[in-house]
């Protein structure tokens, strides 16, 4: 036989789990809610165990209205200098013909004669030099757009 004095620790660690239980059936029973259906239709079931209703967040619509007026004045004023260009380039192709027979001359006889030395320049690289400068005319049109699209 042992004795009492193992009987009376086991006692005690039972009387104390026992306790734990009792607690715990306690703090269980005193919840207000376990799940959302405990709660009613309007409310929901918390980390602390409380119904709260659920908050409605109402929405209003943003109107943004855009005004393109000024984008449309500055295409109306790129439109309008490209036309005057085009034509300008038009009564003057006399004068755009002459420049183009002193960069393109073959006879170094006739560079010679001419007032200012020219540099030549081939017919393959001009055409680069041409498509080079309608790129980069592109490119400056497009960033004049878009800086009226951005400030209006």
């Amino acid at each position: 036989m042992m004795g009492k004095k193992g009987y009376v620790a086991g006692v005690i660690s039972l009387i104390i789990i026992v306790i734990i239980i009792i607690v715990w059936l306690i703090a269980l029973g005193q919840r207000e809610c376990h799940s959302d259906r405990d709660c009613g239709k309007e409310s929901y079931c918390t980390s602390d165990f409380t119904c709260h209703k659920i908050p409605v967040i109402e929405k209003t619509p943003v109107i943004v209205n855009k005004n393109y007026n000024n984008v449309l004045k500055s295409a109306k004023f790129l439109g309008i200098a490209l036309i005057i260009a085009s034509i300008i380039f038009k009564f003057k192709k006399e004068r755009v013909s002459t420049l183009y027979k002193r960069l393109f001359k073959k006879d170094k006889e006739q560079a010679l004669l001419t007032k200012k030395p020219i540099k030549r320049i081939s017919k393959n690289n001009a055409k680069i030099y041409l498509i080079i400068g309608a790129l980069a005319g592109a490119l400056i049109v497009l960033s004049i757009v878009l800086i009226a699209i951005i400030l209006s």
